[in-house]
């Protein structure tokens, strides 16, 4: 598997193809993915790393093409609204890459070698573990001094916790937060790989998505990481907070 494939918008792919080129593999850039792209490099798929997929495909739906092209490489999707590629650059994307092990790193590597500050807890999927996760959340911002930032990140790891435990039937969900240069990460993992979100659109059923619209609305971007055994959903608050109703 040595051919990764980067999808980006045209505003912020020169940034992120910049990024690729410390990495010693063939990089297939395109302003959108599609599937001749990824037919045409077949087994040879390493990963897929795209920005906004377009509403043609479901994360189940690109995730079965990917697979079917080699059932081991990587699918890594990030969300972000017009409003915030200004706070995309080769720094985010470089996160992004270092961050998907299985990716553009090998997976031997640390993928927060990264981040300044770093905390992990492993959750049981119990009715009281997102309050454990929200409170726990809060004691890493905090100790961080980002009370900036508290609020949106301990909503953010309630509803993907909450999501995770809903939604799968993994015997735990880990939380990652990780702080560097004021941006602060959160990733919430589980090993129901198979079981990706689906992104409906406002109006889809009164409560379809709305985790996910929360986190969109609460985060400079977002996305969704799946490996053959394992999913992660991840999102980073940066610098400044999103523009209201842009998630």
């Amino acid at each position: 598997m040595n051919a990764i494939v980067l999808a980006a918008p045209s505003e912020v792919l020169p940034d992120f193809h910049a990024a690729t080129e410390k990495y010693p593999f063939d990089v297939r850039t395109s302003s959108a993915i599609n599937r001749p792209l990824l037919a045409s490099i077949g087994a040879d798929l390493r990963a897929v790393f795209a920005i906004n997929i377009t509403r043609a495909w479901s994360l189940g739906r690109l995730a079965a093409v990917v697979r079917g092209q080699n059932r081991d490489a990587i699918m890594s999707l990030a969300f972000v609204p017009t409003t915030s590629y200004s706070a995309l650059g080769i720094v985010a994307a470089q996160r992004w890459f270092a961050r998907t092990a299985g990716g553009f790193l090998d997976d031997a590597d640390d993928p927060w070698a990264w981040s300044g500050e770093r905390v992990r807890a492993d959750f049981p999927p119990s009715s009281t573990s997102p309050a454990a996760a929200r409170r726990f959340a809060h004691a890493a911002v905090t100790s961080w001094d980002r009370q900036d930032r508290v609020d949106d990140t301990v909503l953010i790891v309630s509803e993907l916790v909450t999501n995770s435990i809903e939604y799968s039937s993994s015997a735990n969900v880990s939380v990652d937060i990780a702080y560097t240069d004021g941006n602060v990460y959160v990733a919430v993992s589980d090993t129901a790989a198979n079981n990706l979100p689906v992104l409906r659109r406002p109006g889809q059923g009164t409560h379809a998505g709305r985790g996910l619209r929360i986190v969109g609305s609460s985060s400079t971007w977002w996305g969704v990481t799946a490996a053959a055994q394992a999913k992660t959903v991840w999102a980073e608050l940066g610098h400044t907070r999103p523009l209201a109703g842009t998630g």
